[in-house]
């Protein structure tokens, strides 16, 4: 969440033509606060309860003061915020977990290596024999002779070679023996252009 926001930062930055960006940031800031998101308000609205203010508003024009009648505007403003209902803030992390199908009957898994992994270090461990499933959601597991509850989010099927069908397929060298391959005269001869020593 702070990547994104920094990369929303930095584009709004890139967007001035000035040099020294220090310089333009209060007005980008002050343009990201009143930037409307996914949910219908800004974070301005969400901490001061109303939209700042930006330069363009501070002056009015004068046909507009002339005829502001206080009662009027005070009118006008209960039968605004008596029409204000809550804003349902919405959940940005509703997506669930890539589950495997096959997760739910596999007799083995592999586990994922919870810790920061070296250059060339495998990310899951295993596979590892499923002991039960306790619940939908997690799964317990053999880890080293022990037995593990872990979460069926942190896991993958391991795919096994059955005994039963390499039985049933037989000596592949019986099966292949018809097919012998052929080999054949090499007609052209390849020479490589290389410098003559003296």
């Amino acid at each position: 969440m702070i990547e994104l926001w920094h990369r929303c930062l930095k584009t709004a930055i890139l967007c001035h033509a000035n040099p020294t960006w220090t310089r333009v940031l209060s007005t980008v800031m002050l343009g990201l606060r009143n930037n409307v998101m996914d949910t219908g308000s800004s974070p301005a609205e969400y901490l001061y309860g109303t939209t700042l203010r930006i330069p363009g508003e501070f002056v009015l024009p004068d046909d507009e003061l002339s005829n502001s009648d206080p009662r009027a505007f005070i009118e006008e403003f209960r039968a605004h915020m008596q029409k204000v209902k809550p804003v349902p803030v919405g959940q940005r992390h509703k997506k669930r977990a890539f589950l495997f199908k096959d997760l739910a009957t596999c007799t083995h898994v592999f586990l994922r290596a919870g810790t920061t992994k070296k250059a060339l270090e495998r990310p899951y461990t295993g596979p590892h024999k499923v002991l039960k499933r306790t619940t939908d959601r997690v799964v317990e597991i053999e880890v080293n002779g022990k037995p593990r509850s872990v979460s069926i989010e942190n896991v993958k099927p391991a795919y096994t070679i059955r005994e039963s069908y390499t039985e049933a397929a037989g000596d592949p060298a019986v099966a292949t023996k018809g097919n012998e391959l052929r080999t054949y005269a090499n007609k052209k001869r390849v020479t490589f252009a290389t410098e003559r020593r003296r």
